[in-house]
């Protein structure tokens, strides 16, 4: 860390970590992901070796758990609208400790709809909680200023316009897409070229 602090452009600003926002999502996405990457490295050990499940049927029954999670991702933007972030993040993690409680139920008899129960708290909450604190780190990283330089040249459809979807969902302006269209274009630019 001391050798980054006097370098122009450090892999990571320590700064950021003065303001509360982003170390609070940061802590926040550490917690979630490591708790469901627990869940997604356990629970298929257990349906395989303690219930004599088969891979495939293992990984049917984790569909329940990714499932939830997709919807819990996609929920969150729409409920930012309505609830403060700290509500819907807090509420995400709520769920899925509720989650965690619920797999401590599972026993040696494999009842199935303690493991739906605990795959879609799980998820849900996770999902919720990791849109959002995602979104809220890339925000405190670039207050007020741009992420990227204006694309410049003459509009036209491609990767830089993004569809009424995402401009929906991000009404704020948030970075994210901007990001994947500067990268799309700087790569195209460089196999044109041959700098690839």
């Amino acid at each position: 860390m001391r050798r980054r602090r006097p370098l122009t452009e450090p892999l990571l600003t320590l700064q950021l970590f003065r303001n509360r926002v982003f170390t609070v999502a940061v802590s926040t996405n550490l917690l979630t992901v490591f708790a469901l990457l627990g869940v997604m490295f356990y629970l298929p050990q257990y349906l395989i070796l303690v219930l004599g499940t088969s891979p495939l049927v293992a990984g049917l029954w984790m569909l329940p758990l990714a499932g939830a999670t997709v919807i819990g991702t996609l929920a969150a933007p729409s409920l930012a609208r309505v609830l403060h972030l700290r509500w819907i993040i807090g509420g995400g993690m709520t769920l899925a400790a509720a989650g965690l409680a619920v797999a401590t139920m599972l026993g040696i008899d494999g009842d199935r709809a303690v493991l739906i129960t605990a795959g879609l708290l799980i998820g849900a909450g996770v999902g919720a909680a990791e849109a959002l604190t995602n979104d809220a780190i890339l925000t405190a990283a670039h207050p007020g200023r741009r992420a990227l330089p204006p694309v410049r040249g003459r509009r036209r459809a491609g990767p830089c316009r993004a569809p009424r979807p995402v401009r929906r969902l991000d009404p704020a302006g948030h970075a994210a897409p901007r990001i994947v269209c500067h990268l799309v274009l700087r790569i195209g630019r460089e196999r044109r070229t041959g700098n690839m």
